[in-house]
């Protein structure tokens, strides 16, 4: 063997060791795009309630659901008709944009790996177990009412069934239709 053959043979080893070690740390580390785009969503939402304290109610889990929306109820009061319409595409813009990013995590699992797949299922679990139960959440989603669901894909409206409505449906109060914006009389 000669001088160059060891020095080709070794840089080559080099690369297949730096690869294999690249690899081994990207499945142990969640790529900051991921996080950061996440976390994004997040704040976003955060504004939104922030600047539209009435539709605070829209972005509690099922738990909370009936005091915020009380609370909601006290401070918006008595509304007039057209105000009442304005709130109504509000909320259901906000019901859209949470049911949208829900979807788009769906999809990003779908096509991710190792932490990634890992950190994207949390944030699928926090939805389906938690917010995406929220009362009127889930009225503007179902087709009978609101009918956000005819506007997602068909593998995002098997996967409600299954994690978030089925689930939801033995719960007291599970839909609400009315919200907490009354027009005044």
């Amino acid at each position: 063997m000669s001088l160059s053959d060891l020095i080709s043979f070794t840089s080559l080893a080099l690369a297949i060791g730096t690869a294999f070690f690249a690899y081994l740390n990207r499945k142990r580390e969640i790529p900051y795009n991921v996080a950061s785009t996440a976390y994004d969503r997040y704040y976003d939402m955060n504004r939104i309630e922030l600047e539209n304290p009435h539709l605070t109610h829209m972005f509690v889990t099922f738990d909370r659901y009936e005091q915020i929306k009380a609370i909601v109820q006290k401070a918006a009061g008595r509304i007039d008709e057209g105000k009442l319409s304005c709130y109504l595409l509000q909320e259901r813009a906000v019901a859209d944009l949470i049911l949208s990013f829900y979807e788009q995590m769906l999809g990003q699992w779908e096509a991710t790996h190792d932490k990634e797949h890992e950190f994207i299922d949390g944030m699928i679990d926090y939805f389906e177990g938690r917010l995406l139960r929220n009362p009127r959440l889930v009225w503007w989603w179902m087709a009978e009412s609101g009918g956000l669901e005819t506007s997602y894909e068909d593998t995002t409206r098997k996967r409600w069934r299954e994690n978030v409505l089925e689930p939801s449906k033995p719960m007291t109060g599970w839909q609400d239709a009315d919200g907490p914006f009354k027009a005044a009389a």
